[in-house]
């Protein structure tokens, strides 16, 4: 579904304006035009590859496979394993939500939802191979085992509404084993399919030296960023930047090929401001 929400000043007969002021009133009300798609997801996507701590034996098996187990020791009388995410590579975890608990045969159980962040303001770049990290942990040893490289594809400018992980797993009768079979992560987000500005911020936005040779600043003074994404005349993302310490973010272009690039600057909101920068 496409909610459009359009801000408009009173009505005149565009006959009775001078060409000028036409002009400014089109931009006026297209300034305020928001276009926002229904909620679209990855789907469940396995991992590829595991990461510290690797404490689980075999643990490629809940991955490679389906019926094919990675197994941990256990000791509690629930099977209920704890499941962290990471956005930046294991540095961080949120904290701890829970499946189960599982039986003795095998089944499926989903933790989070499309709504979903545990805890975390997620930004597609967090998604990438390099920064996500999912781990499961067994309840009582509190042994861990952690998955990355999920492969997902999430378009640039996003807003991540929620995440949910699939675990398949059991046990056995005497709670000394469990057995994990496959582990999945869906994440769910939003995409503008028009320009979601807001003019007043949009002016307080400045791109220099443009042209630029080796590098750029964007002084955002005032406003928070979640991205700065560099497109090319092909709509290729070519550079992306999620790290915003100062209210001046410096841009290294050194090596792009010359030529002019779309610069799409995500604020906290995720609304989308657009500037234009030429690489000489």
């Amino acid at each position: 579904m496409l909610y459009i929400k359009l801000k408009f000043t009173k009505f005149h007969s565009l006959k009775t304006i001078p060409m000028k002021k036409q002009l400014l009133l089109s931009l006026s009300i297209f300034a305020f035009a928001t276009f926002i798609s229904a909620q679209s997801s990855t789907g469940f996507m396995s991992p590829t590859s595991t990461i510290a701590p690797n404490g689980w034996t075999n643990p490629a098996n809940a991955y490679v496979s389906d019926n094919v187990y990675t197994t941990v020791a256990h000791q509690s009388g629930c099977r209920c394993p704890f499941l962290y995410l990471s956005w930046n590579a294991g540095v961080t975890y949120t904290s701890s939500q829970l499946v189960g608990p599982f039986g003795t045969t095998d089944a499926t159980q989903i933790a989070g939802s499309s709504s979903t962040t545990w805890g975390h303001a997620w930004v597609p770049s967090e998604f990438s191979n390099a920064n996500f990290v999912f781990k499961i942990a067994n309840p009582s040893t509190l042994i861990e085992q952690g998955y990355n490289n999920f492969n997902f594809n999430i378009p640039v400018g996003a807003t991540i509404t929620g995440v949910e992980v699939q675990v398949e797993e059991h046990g056995d009768s005497a709670f000394t084993m469990e057995y994990v079979d496959l582990v999945q992560v869906n994440v769910f987000y939003n995409v503008a399919t028009g320009l979601a500005m807001n003019f007043a911020d949009d002016n307080s936005i400045s791109v220099f030296p443009n042209p630029a040779t080796s590098t750029f600043e964007v002084d955002h003074t005032g406003m928070k960023l979640k991205g700065i994404f560099m497109m090319d005349m092909l709509g290729r993302k070519v550079l992306e930047v999620s790290d915003f310490t100062n209210e001046k973010t410096s841009v290294d272009v050194e090596g792009l090929a010359k030529g002019i690039y779309d610069l799409e600057i995500i604020n906290e909101n995720g609304q989308m401001i657009n500037r234009k920068i030429m690489v000489e």
